[in-house]
């Protein structure tokens, strides 16, 4: 009791800058980024994203659900509306209205009061809720809105409020607060398209190391002394359980990659299991970020314990425009790649792993390649190439070519030169970047 009294269990603050552009582009960078207990978090749990930014839209998302908005096309057959009170506000009016779903319609809805002002007759604040209770999470957001520069109403706080009684420990219920203020808003900012490169959320890298006089121009309060405890009690206890050390294993997952200093070991090499080369123990290593933000240099070798046979090879990566994902890449290899097989260019093989289990036909193939990611255009990803390999075959087959009527030459090795070029659809794809990983 005395703990909870006293502190928080958890904070975090983040500052962030939020563009966006009719119909669906948008673009949010963290600028400052606060989390107790991680001496410098390259991830953010923003409280914005607990709920819808727009009211206006058929879905509303609160928590991680969506709901049918009460001010979707043809509301009035779905939810129940009821004026509750009506106030002056000189020179306008606010009426309030709560809505609920009608009876014997089965849909996921919210419950909750509107606030309508008569300038415009829109949306001045609204409280909402999911109508069915869940035993296990109660989540309940506010929107307040302002007549911003005497134009158009705008959001200019976001309030967010869970409980978790699955969780009640001696009386006591686990609850989260989150506050969003929008401020600097700019509604005629003329933004272009090519102001956007499809990365919805972007983390500076010295987000986690901004000075204090960044917060105290951002922050709406002061922070009260419940709150200058929490980070200070949980900022220890974080150093001490190194948590950021949890941070850094979560990226490990998420890349594949696993950082010592200059150079990371790239786990997709580490250990892999086939029918043709048995287990193959390898090692991957390459430079990253810290050495040359702009270029990764790497190699990799491996042994196959059933086929007794070595792989090696290694690339130069130059990175264009990275948070388009723009890159050339040159590399030379010799290894094993499954005979009549196709291999699309992609960055990791940890995916594949299950199917590679049930190859037990290998051809041994030397290839010079050189590969553009021309980065995404849109929903379109293209990429262009071209290689040169040597294959030669592992198993009874062998290609006759006759010189005359009696005689024929066998051939298990061959010479390919190949040029394409490779296209990636993937509509309404969404990406988020912390620190150099996209």
């Amino acid at each position: 009791m005395k703990f909870v009294d006293s502190q928080h269990i958890m904070m975090m603050e983040s500052v962030t800058e939020k563009k966006f552009k009719p119909p669906a582009s948008s673009e949010e960078k963290i600028l400052a980024n606060r989390f107790s207990g991680f001496k410098n978090p390259q991830f953010a749990l923003l409280a914005s994203q607990l709920q819808s930014f727009s009211l206006y839209d058929e879905l509303l998302t609160v928590g991680d659900a969506d709901y049918l908005s009460p001010l979707c096309n043809g509301a009035t057959r779905k939810y129940l509306f009821i004026i509750e009170d009506t106030v002056a506000v000189v020179p306008d009016t606010v009426f309030t209205i709560s809505f609920r779903p009608r009876s014997g319609k089965n849909f996921d809805a919210l419950k909750g009061t509107l606030f309508i002002n008569t300038n415009g007759y829109a949306i001045q604040q609204v409280i909402a809720e999911p109508a069915a209770e869940d035993p296990n999470l109660n989540i309940k957001i506010q929107q307040q809105c302002a007549f911003v520069d005497e134009k158009r109403w705008f959001p200019v706080q976001l309030n967010s409020f869970l409980s978790l009684p699955m969780l009640d420990a001696e009386g006591l219920e686990l609850v989260g607060i989150g506050k969003t203020y929008l401020q600097k808003i700019e509604l005629e900012s003329e933004l272009k398209r090519r102001d956007f490169d499809g990365v919805i959320l972007k983390i500076d890298p010295l987000a986690g190391r901004q000075d204090s006089s960044l917060w105290e121009g951002a922050r709406v309060d002061a922070l009260s002394e419940k709150e200058l405890k929490t980070y200070h009690v949980i900022d220890s206890l974080g150093e001490e359980m190194n948590f950021d050390r949890l941070a850094r294993s979560a990226q490990i997952l998420a890349t594949g990659k696993i950082p010592f200093g200059k150079i990371s070991a790239d786990l997709d090499h580490l250990l892999r299991f086939n029918d043709y080369e048995g287990f193959r123990l390898g090692l991957g290593l390459e430079t990253n970020e810290r050495l040359i933000r702009w270029m990764s240099v790497g190699g990799y070798g491996a042994y196959g314990f059933k086929d007794k046979a070595w792989k090696y090879g290694g690339h130069i990566t130059f990175d264009l425009f990275p948070y388009r994902q723009s890159a050339l890449t040159f590399s030379a290899s010799h290894d094993v790649i499954e005979s009549g097989g196709i291999s699309f260019n992609r960055t990791s093989s940890l995916d594949d792993q299950y199917y590679e289990l049930f190859m037990n036909r290998m051809d041994t193939r030397d290839q010079w390649k050189a590969q553009l990611n021309v980065g995404r255009w849109g929903f379109v990803h293209p990429s262009l190439y071209v290689s040169r390999e040597r294959r030669e075959v592992n198993y009874d087959y062998r290609f006759a070519r006759f010189i005359s009527d009696d005689i024929a030459v066998l051939w298990d090795r061959f010479d390919l030169f190949e040029y394409g070029a490779e296209v990636k659809i993937s509509f309404r794809e969404k990406f988020v970047q912390t620190g150099s990983t996209t």
